[in-house]
């Protein structure tokens, strides 16, 4: 069974789940996505690459993230 996500990771999933989300990986913090937070959902297989454009990277949320979103509703 997964972990809870933190406070900040789960809004990520959320945006990640509700909007574009790219990440710039040489500005992590001008796409509202700490490195630590990204580092985290990355390690944990909740989010991944969708596409790159320059600097940025498009985030998208995995079944594993949304998994993790669902039951976190539910409870």
């Amino acid at each position: 069974m997964s972990r809870k996500p933190s406070l900040a990771q789960r809004a990520v999933l959320e945006r990640c789940r509700d909007e574009q989300v790219w990440y710039d990986y040489l500005h992590p913090r001008r796409s509202g996505v700490g490195a630590r937070t990204f580092d985290a959902l990355f390690d944990a297989g909740w989010i991944a690459y969708g596409g790159e454009r320059g600097s940025s990277r498009l985030l998208v949320l995995t079944e594993a993230g949304r998994a993790v979103l669902d039951a976190e509703d539910a409870s």
